[in-house]
């Protein structure tokens, strides 16, 4: 079952349209590119992995985390979450004797219409995955290092509705149940 600890931790990798300067967020009004993004979930990682780490389940005899965590990117989130999780890897390393098992703590991401995806590169060691679908003029599949991008060309998502981030419900349980069944088959 995924997330078993029960907590679910919302960041929004898009606040505002943030920018790096320094190691400080400024605001501003111009159109972030992916490297500006990937550089600031480097930089909210690494300010909530505390916060991360106190809401994961661990083991009761060792106090060691057990449970894995699944990270899900929308759209522009996509950067910062590849940003995001690159520093958690890093973090995990760290403070492996935090973790029962450190090389193996996230489960895997699933990036729901990655924009700008030729732009960025998944995490290494993780498994990766993105959904997109061929009416959206905002995203794409060619996001390096996936083990999967999937594609889909229903009529039902239209130009309107295609880039949105609750139409993709159906995709996102899907997924949950085919990677909880076939996990062994398409990992890294």
């Amino acid at each position: 079952m995924p997330n078993p600890g029960g907590q679910i931790h919302w960041v929004d990798g898009n606040r505002g349209r943030q920018a790096i300067n320094g190691n400080h967020y400024v605001t501003n009004d111009r159109a972030l590119g992916a490297t500006d993004r990937f550089l600031g979930g480097q930089m909210e990682a690494k300010k909530d992995f505390n916060k991360i780490l106190s809401m994961l389940e661990r083991d009761p005899s060792t106090n060691k985390v057990t449970e894995k965590i699944q990270i899900y990117t929308h759209s522009r989130g996509g950067a910062f979450g590849a940003g995001y999780t690159n520093a958690l890897l890093e973090l995990i390393k760290n403070n492996d004797d935090q973790f029962a098992d450190p090389s193996n703590v996230i489960d895997y991401v699933l990036n729901l219409a990655p924009h700008q995806s030729g732009s960025i590169d998944a995490p290494e060691g993780v498994n990766s995955f993105s959904i997109d679908r061929t009416w959206d003029m905002l995203s794409g599949n060619d996001m390096g290092g996936n083990n999967i991008s999937f594609s889909t060309n229903s009529e039902a998502w239209n130009l309107k509705n295609s880039h949105k981030n609750r139409t993709y419900a159906i995709e996102v349980g899907e997924f949950i149940k085919a990677y909880q069944k076939n996990k062994e088959i398409i990992k890294k």
